[in-house]
């Protein structure tokens, strides 16, 4: 009988360009993530600090889908 492999390995590292593209968006469209991108990139190198964006919105995406709510850029970057 043959197996199949449900999973291929290739989802994960389509999301995480995914939220890193998104990201880089949030970086230049919008001041309160910029601010939070270059209080980041003081302290780190710049990939770092677009993954803290990253990881950030990655949160917010889970509990905008979890709760039902909309997004406020308030309470993800403070």
């Amino acid at each position: 009988m043959r197996t199949f492999k449900v999973y291929d390995g290739l989802g994960g590292s389509l999301i995480d360009k995914v939220v890193k593209t998104c990201s880089n968006f949030a970086v230049c469209y919008n001041l309160r993530v910029r601010r939070y991108y270059q209080r980041k990139a003081a302290h780190t190198n710049s990939i770092v600090a677009i993954k803290t964006v990253a990881h950030k919105l990655a949160r917010a995406c889970y509990y905008i889908l979890r709760d039902q709510v909309s997004f406020d850029v308030n309470k993800a970057f403070t």
